[in-house]
């Protein structure tokens, strides 16, 4: 059964073994399977200024590794607690990160809370879409390059709104 365990682990895959009557019985392979727009809408936003996509996995170390690569993902982290990933979000945030963690089961859960701006989709696990600030509905990721369009737009024009109500007030102190 080891020897099984290691081949899956080596084709990126994951393994659950099945017991009765605690003997081991059989197992049942997992094999990871990338959602079709994944790559896409990180090309996407990369093109958008953001730079570092982290995977963080509380699977083993050879199938996230396998995901990662695929994707083209910067980092991985594998093998995590929802204590680890929560600690990840946060010495990012340290490091004067903003994080956007998109999750979808109840091990992200701690991490969403932790997040800037935490994602989940519908369908995913009740704690995690209560615990997430957005929740795409269509259950697809390919909105995120939306959301962050429109985050830079609110910005923007939250910048000029600024500038136009407080001009001219030191116009006025300047006077003054």
């Amino acid at each position: 059964m080891q020897e099984i365990q290691s081949a899956s682990h080596a084709e990126g895959n994951s393994l659950v073994m099945v017991a009765i009557d605690y003997q081991v019985a059989g197992a049942i392979v997992l094999q990871p399977t990338i959602r079709s727009e994944a790559k896409e809408v990180i090309e996407a936003l990369r093109q958008r200024g953001i730079m570092s996509v982290y995977m963080i996995s509380g699977d083993h170390k050879m199938p996230t590794r396998k995901l990662a690569a695929d994707l083209g993902v910067d980092q991985y982290f594998a093998e995590m607690l929802p204590e680890q990933k929560a600690d990840f979000v946060e010495q990012l945030q340290l490091g004067n990160k903003s994080v956007c963690y998109i999750g979808d089961s109840i091990n992200d859960a701690i991490a969403l809370k932790k997040a800037t701006v935490s994602i989940s989709l519908r369908g995913a696990s009740t704690v995690a879409t209560d615990a997430a600030q957005v929740i795409l509905m269509n259950q697809s990721l390919r909105p995120l390059g939306d959301l962050f369009d429109l985050v830079h737009d609110y910005q923007r024009h939250a910048k000029t709104t600024l500038i136009f109500v407080l001009a001219p007030r030191l116009k006025a102190v300047e006077r003054g």
